[in-house]
C-alpha cells in the first residue's frame, strides 16, 4: 500500500497511538547516503518531540535486513513500527521482513523504480508517496490490478471447466444399452459442449492477450533501469510541516538532503526545480531579513548566535569557501571535465581563464577568505563574461548558506560533501581500517572472509555516527571540509591516471576501467567513493568526445579490486546521469545496469554478490570477471 502526501500526519500519528502502551515501539533502519542520513537526523527529533522511544540501526545492504529478522523482529516484543529510510522500496520486503501482523513497515526512499508488490499488496507495507505514485502511475497501477484480476479469475475457469466436461464414459453405456431412440440429446448435447468450448477457448485468447499487454506495460516500468525520486529528508520536512513543527534546524537537514542528490547526480530537473522553490519559500518564511540595521558595527550585521538560512548563487567550483579558488576549479568535476584538466593543455585553458578575468595565479592560490575583496565581488560578472567561452556556461545554480555566529558560513554543498566524506572515510580519516584484518594460521579462507567483512562493516557503522553526530556540530564539520578535500584530490589524481594510461577501454556496450593498485585504492572499495570517481571519469570521457563531434556516448564500468577477498567493487555509470539536469524526459537520469546486473547474474555461473541498494553496484570474484564482462557485452545499457 503506498501513503498520500497529505496522508504523512495520519501515519504518523499511528505510531504516536502505538507509543502510549511503552516500550521502543519503533526501529529505524538507514542507508549509508547522506540524505538517508539528514531523513534520520530529522525524522529523530519528531520522534524525540513527543517522548517515542526509538532505535536507529544503519544497514549497509540486504544482508543486514535479513538478519534484522533475528536481532529485531523476533526478540522486540514492544515492536510496532519499522521505519525504512532510503533502502527497501526496489525489492518484494515480504521476502526479506517477516514480520508479523502487528507490525507494519513504513518505506521511505527514493529508489526508484518502486516494487509493485509492496505498493498494491495488504501486506502491511505502507510505501510513503512523493506525488510520482498518483501523479504518473495510474497505468501502472491498472496494469497490475488487471493481472491480479485475470489470474484469479483463469483460476476459477480452469476448476469449473474441469467440473463442466461432459462424461463420455456414461454416453457410451446409454448406447451398448440399446438406447437408440434417446441418441439426439447426446448429440445436442455435444454440440452444445462444442460451443461452450469455443467460446471458452476464444475467452482464453482474450485474456492470454491482455495478460500479454499489461506485462509489456509492466515489464517497461522495470526495464527503464534505475533512477531516483524527491529527496526523502524533504519528504520528511513536509510532515514536520504538517505537524506544525518545522523550524531552522528541520530546514537546513532537508537543503542538505536535496544539495546531497544534486552534487552527486541523484536529482532530476524536475524534482530539484520542485523542492527547490517550496525550501526557498519556507527560508524566506523562518528567516525574515531584519527591518533595521541593528548591529550595523558588526560584519554583515550578524551576532555571535545568528543561525539563520539565507538564499544565495552558487559557484560549481568544490568547497571554495574553505579551499583556493584555483583548486576549488580544478578540482570540481564541472570545470575540470570541460577544460581538460588532467591534460597540460587542460591546466593551460584554465590558467588563459583565470587571466582574462584578472586574476593572478598568486592571487588565486591563496585561501579564498584571504583574496583580495573586490576580486571577490566581481568574480560573478567576470565569471558570467569568459566562463561560456570555455563551455562553462552552467557555472552558477541556486543553492543555500547557513551562518553560525562569527565562526564561518557554510553552504548547503560544503555540507554535503562533508558528510559524504564521514561516510566514506570516518571523523578520524583513516581510509578502511578493516586492511589490518591479519590471517591467523588456523583460520579457513572461510573465516578470514567474514571476519574481513566485519570489520569493514563495523567500519562503516562508525563512519555513519560521526557523519550522524556532525550535523548538530559545526566544528566537527568544518573538520571534515578537510576530509572531503582530501577524497576530492583521490579522486581527480586517481581518474587522470585512468586517462593518462588510457586505461578505460571500449567493449561493444560500455567502457570499463579497472583499478588493481595505486595510493587510494582503499578509499574507492567504498561503494559510494568509488561511485564519485566513476562519474568523474565518465563526464569526463563524454566532455571529450563531445569536442570530437561525437553524439552517442557509452556508459562506463569501473571496477576495484579487493584483495582481501579476492574479487571487484563494479559500479555501472549511465551516460545519461549528467542530461537530467537539462532534460525532463523519462529516459534521462535512469540507469540499466541494476536490470543488466540481474540478467547477467540469473543466466552465467559467475559468482556476484549484489547487497548493495544501490542496484548499479555488484560484487564479483576476481577469477570470474571476464565471464561476468562478456555477458555484460551483450546487454543493452542504453
Amino acid at each position: 500500500m503506498f501513503v498520500r502526501r497529505s496522508e504523512y500526519a495520519l501515519a504518523y500519528s499511528k505510531i504516536k497511538e502505538a507509543s502510549i502502551s511503552g516500550g521502543c515501539v519503533v526501529h529505524i533502519f538507514v542507508a549509508l547516503d547522506p540524505d538517508a542520513l539528514c531523513a534520520c537526523k530529522l525524522l529523530s527529533r519528531l520522534l524525540k518531540a513527543d517522548f517515542i522511544s526509538h532505535k536507529i540501526r544503519p544497514v549497509s545492504g540486504y544482508r543486514d535486513l535479513e538478519n534484522a529478522n533475528e536481532t529485531i523482529l523476533e526478540k522486540s516484543e514492544d515492536l510496532r513500527f519499522l521505519i525504512l529510510l532510503n533502502c527497501g522500496n526496489m525489492v518484494d520486503l515480504s521476502g526479506y521482513l517477516k514480520s508479523d501482523e502487528d507490525i507494519s513497515v513504513y518505506v521511505i526512499d527514493s529508489h526508484r523504480p518502486y516494487n509493485l508488490d509492496n505498493l498494491y499488496r495488504d501486506n502491511r507495507i505502507y510505501i510513503f508517496d512523493d506525488g510520482d505514485i498518483e501523479e504518473d502511475m495510474s497505468k501502472i497501477h491498472d496494469a497490475w490490478f488487471a493481472l491480479e484480476s485475470l489470474s484469479s479469475s483463469d483460476e476459477e475457469n480452469d476448476s469449473s471447466e474441469s467440473e463442466n466436461a461432459p462424461d463420455d464414459d456414461g454416453n457410451e453405456d446409454q448406447d451398448e444399452d440399446g438406447l437408440q431412440g434417446s441418441s439426439e440429446l447426446p448429440k445436442r448435447s455435444r454440440r452444445r459442449y462444442s460451443t461452450e468450448t469455443e467460446q471458452r477457448r476464444v475467452h482464453r485468447k482474450d485474456i492470454i492477450r491482455k495478460k500479454k499487454e499489461y506485462h509489456y506495460v509492466l515489464a517497461e516500468y522495470y526495464d527503464t533501469g534505475t533512477w531516483f525520486g524527491e529527496s526523502i529528508t524533504n519528504m520528511l520536512y513536509s510532515l514536520g510541516s504538517m505537524l506544525g513543527r518545522e523550524d531552522n534546524d528541520m530546514l537546513w537537514l532537508a537543503i542538505i538532503g536535496l544539495t546531497s542528490l544534486e552534487v552527486h547526480c541523484r536529482s532530476s530537473k524536475k524534482y530539484f526545480d520542485r523542492s527547490y522553490n517550496l525550501l526557498k519559500d519556507e527560508v524566506n518564511r523562518l528567516n525574515p531579513l531584519p527591518l533595521e540595521r541593528t548591529n550595523v558595527g558588526r560584519p554583515h550585521g550578524k551576532t555571535p548566535y545568528d543561525q539563520s538560512i539565507r538564499l544565495e548563487d552558487e559557484y560549481r567550483f568544490m568547497l571554495i569557501r574553505h579551499w583556493s579558488l584555483y583548486n576549488a576549479m580544478l578540482h570540481s568535476a564541472y570545470v575540470g571535465s570541460r577544460l581538460h584538466i588532467w591534460s597540460e593543455e587542460g591546466r593551460k585553458r584554465l590558467h588563459k581563464l583565470l587571466a582574462k578575468m584578472g586574476l593572478s595565479l598568486v592571487e588565486c592560490k591563496q585561501t579564498y577568505i584571504h583574496m583580495d575583496m573586490n576580486l571577490k565581488k566581481t568574480l560573478k560578472s567576470s565569471l558570467q563574461r569568459f566562463a561560456p567561452l570555455y563551455g562553462l556556461d552552467d557555472v552558477i545554480f541556486h543553492s543555500f548558506t547557513r551562518t553560525y555566529g562569527f565562526k564561518c558560513t557554510l553552504s548547503a554543498s560544503d555540507v554535503a560533501y562533508a558528510i559524504s566524506a564521514l561516510l566514506e572515510v570516518g571523523g578520524a580519516g583513516t581510509f578502511l581500517q578493516a586492511k589490518n584484518v591479519t590471517k591467523e594460521p588456523d583460520m579457513t579462507e572461510e573465516q578470514y572472509l567474514q571476519k574481513f567483512e566485519e570489520e569493514q562493516k563495523q567500519e562503516w557503522l562508525k563512519n555513519f555516527y560521526d557523519a550522524y553526530d556532525a550535523l548538530d556540530n559545526v566544528d566537527a564539520l568544518e573538520k571534515a571540509l578537510k576530509l572531503a578535500m582530501n577524497m576530492q584530490r583521490s579522486i581527480v589524481r586517481t581518474g587522470i591516471a585512468l586517462l593518462e594510461k588510457r586505461a578505460i577501454k571500449a567493449l561493444r556496450s560500455f567502457r570499463i576501467g579497472l583499478i588493481s593498485e595505486g595510493p587510494d585504492i582503499r578509499i574507492f572499495q567504498h561503494p559510494l567513493a568509488l561511485t564519485k570517481l566513476s562519474l568523474w571519469v565518465s563526464e569526463a570521457i563524454r566532455e571529450q568526445e563531445k569536442e570530437l563531434g561525437k553524439l552517442k556516448h557509452l556508459p562506463l564500468v569501473l571496477a576495484v579490486m579487493i584483495e582481501e577477498k579476492s574479487s571487484y567493487l563494479i559500479v555501472g555509470t549511465s551516460t545519461s546521469a549528467f542530461t537530467s539536469n537539462d532534460d525532463e524526459d523519462d529516459g534521462h537520469g535512469h540507469n540499466r545496469f541494476g536490470v543488466a546486473f540481474q540478467e547477467v547474474a540469473s543466466m552465467t555461473s559467475a559468482t556476484l554478490q549484489m547487497d548493495c541498494f544501490e542496484a548499479s553496484v555488484i560484487e564479483c570474484k576476481k577469477a570470474d570477471l571476464g565471464l561476468f564482462l562478456e555477458s555484460l557485452s551483450l546487454k543493452t545499457l542504453q
